[in-house]
C-alpha cells in the first residue's frame, strides 16, 4: 500500500500530532512511519518550523509594542505642546493651575522615560553593587568532591 508521505510529513511538521496519531489517521504502520520520519529528519524539521513561527510571533509583538510606544510618545508630545500653548496664553497662574500643569508634566516625563540625574545615579549605583556581588560570588565559590572507597574504585 502506498501512502502520501509528503502530506503526512507536512501535517506532522505543522501540527502537534504524534507519530501514533498520524498512523491512526492515515493507516500507516508505526514502524514504517518511524523509519521514514527518521530518514527525513521530521523532528528537526518540526523544531525549525516551530522556531520560525515563534520568531515571527515575537517580531510581530515587538513591532506592535514599538508602534504603541510611538503613538504614546506622539500623544505625549501633543499634550506637552498644548500645555506650552496654554501657559503662553495665560497671564496669571493660580496655585491650582500650577499643580495641574506640574502633574501633567510629571506624567509626560514618566511616559517618555525621562530620568533625573538622581535616578540615573541611583541606577548606576545598583548596577555597580550587582557587579560587585557577582564578583564576590565567583571568588567565594569552591566545589569539593569526596569519593568514598578511595580512587582505586573509580580510577586507574
Amino acid at each position: 500500500m502506498e501512502w502520501n508521505w509528503s502530506e503526512i510529513k507536512s501535517e506532522y511538521i505543522s501540527s502537534d500530532l504524534s507519530y501514533r496519531q498520524l498512523c491512526s489517521k492515515y493507516g500507516v504502520p508505526l514502524h514504517k512511519l518511524r523509519v521514514v520520519a527518521q530518514n527525513e529528519n521530521w523532528v528537526k524539521l518540526r523544531e525549525r518550523a516551530k522556531h520560525r513561527t515563534d520568531t515571527k510571533i515575537i517580531e510581530q509583538v515587538a513591532k506592535q509594542g514599538a508602534e504603541h510606544t510611538l503613538k504614546l510618545y506622539s500623544v505625549a508630545d501633543k499634550l506637552l505642546q498644548k500645555i506650552e500653548d496654554t501657559l503662553d496664553e495665560m497671564e496669571v497662574l493660580d496655585s491650582q493651575s500650577i499643580k495641574h500643569f506640574t502633574s501633567a508634566l510629571k506624567d509626560i516625563k514618566d511616559i517618555k522615560g525621562v530620568k533625573s540625574d538622581i535616578d540615573l545615579k541611583e541606577q548606576e549605583a545598583r548596577i555597580e553593587k550587582l557587579r560587585k556581588d557577582a564578583m564576590t560570588e565567583e571568588e567565594d565559590s569552591e566545589i569539593v568532591v569526596t569519593m568514598e572507597g578511595g580512587i582505586g574504585k573509580y580510577g586507574v
